[in-house]
């Protein structure tokens, strides 16, 4: 009878197994986290090369804002040649001091004053996620150049 009792309290504070079991609890959340995390940092680095990559097409377009042809290849070149899916759009607007900016070209503004011309350009490319595809779906960055 004793050693019944001896095997069933010895069995009672056996804790062997315990650590896989918290382990396999834990697991779940722990790689989540990483995951989400790995997504951030993506998302991070996919919007900084976007972002210096319109910058170089906005000092593109300070020298040459008439060929739009150019600002949009000089971007290209910026990015990494594996990126085919981005979109990259380059709209010239004018406006006087005064008025808010239109997209004609009017030559003359109120009070003799010269029309000044905008460059706006803007890139986005597809968030490629392993978690956060609903969340970030694209990638924007724009950049604002204005010539004379």
């Amino acid at each position: 009878m004793t050693r019944f009792l001896w095997r069933k309290q010895s069995a009672h504070g056996d804790r062997r197994g315990s650590v896989a079991v918290e382990f396999a609890f834990i697991l779940p959340v722990v790689a989540t986290m990483l995951i989400g995390l790995y997504d951030i940092g993506y998302a991070v680095q996919q919007r900084l090369m976007l972002q210096q990559a319109v910058r170089a097409g906005g000092q593109f377009a300070l020298s040459f804002p008439t060929l739009p042809a150019g600002m949009m290849q000089s971007i290209q070149n910026a990015l990494p040649p594996e990126w085919t899916d981005v979109i990259v759009s380059v709209p010239a607007v004018c406006g006087c001091p005064a008025a808010p900016p239109s997209s004609d070209c009017a030559p003359d503004c109120e009070l003799g004053e010269t029309p000044e011309t905008f460059v706006t350009l803007t890139v986005s490319r597809p968030f490629g996620a392993l978690m956060l595809a609903t969340i970030l779906p694209r990638s924007t960055a724009s950049y604002v150049v204005q010539v004379q």
